[in-house]
């Protein structure tokens, strides 16, 4: 199944790529990106109760996330694909309990000269829940955060 994702990704990919280039008639500029942020939000994994009675949830889609990849620039439309790591979770005296995943996001931006902005997809592979406390520790692979999402990933404003 993996490796039919792939294979889709790829072919979309592709496309993007052809459909960009074609609509366009300057020549295309490839650029690297790196990418550092931190997402919220997501569906709650694990809440857990410290011994003082306070409480914090690890969510799906939440954690300090770090990608890097290629970005195709043909005039005012940029098509950017990227694959990265990101990393959630809690912390104790006695243990930890950890969120990580390999999203792969596909991504269409619109540029003017103060606004930057765009859509795409995202797909997050391999996620695993960790959880390391004293007398317990497992590693569950959790499928159903495996899934495809669209998102409106940047907006950047520029003063004038």
């Amino acid at each position: 199944m993996r490796k039919l994702f792939i294979h889709k990704f790829i072919a979309v990919i592709s496309f993007c790529l052809a459909v960009v280039s074609n609509s366009s008639a300057q020549a295309a500029e490839f650029k690297g990106v790196v990418g550092l942020g931190y997402d919220v939000g997501g569906e709650t994994l694990v809440t857990v109760v410290y011994t003082d009675g306070s409480s914090t949830d690890v969510k799906a889609n939440e954690g300090f996330i770090f990608n890097g990849g290629i970005v195709m620039v043909t005039g005012a439309f940029e098509t950017q694909a990227t694959i990265g790591y990101k990393y959630g979770g809690a912390n104790a005296k006695n243990g930890s309990i950890s969120f990580n995943v390999l999203p792969i996001e596909l991504m269409e931006f619109y540029r003017t000269s103060n606004l930057r902005m765009g859509l795409g997809i995202s797909y997050h592979t391999s996620p695993t829940l960790k959880v390391d406390i004293s007398g317990s520790s497992s590693n569950e692979v959790v499928e159903k955060v495996s899934s495809y999402r669209a998102s409106c990933r940047e907006v950047n404003l520029k003063s004038r």
